[in-house]
């Protein structure tokens, strides 16, 4: 588990490919995903996951962990160092719902 402010987050397990392929193997064989779930021990709409991209990819493999690593900000580069530059020191506040006022104001 992490930390995350005040709430625990779980981190998703990591199945190996063997039961990944018995999942799938049981949703193509016609069984309901609920009944594959229960039989292998994971979560229904896992193994309904599992066998729509194994239709679609032809693969029961994991797909890599930890997503894209490059930084969401580097087209906006030039756009904060001007306001850096206008502005030497910034505060960012965490985002507010539309239509309600943030703390600090």
């Amino acid at each position: 588990m992490v930390l995350t402010g005040r709430r625990l987050a779980r981190m998703g397990k990591v199945y190996s490919d063997d039961l990944r392929r018995r999942v799938v193997c049981g949703d193509g064989g016609g069984q309901e995903c609920g009944d594959v779930g229960a039989v292998f021990d994971v979560a229904p709409s896992t193994a309904g996951n599992w066998y729509r991209r194994y239709r679609r990819e032809s693969s029961h493999a994991a797909r890599p962990l930890g997503g894209d690593r490059r930084s969401k900000l580097t087209e906006h580069a030039g756009w904060i160092g001007e306001r850096l530059a206008e502005t030497p020191e910034l505060t960012l506040l965490p985002p507010v719902r539309a239509g309600s006022r943030h703390p600090d104001k």
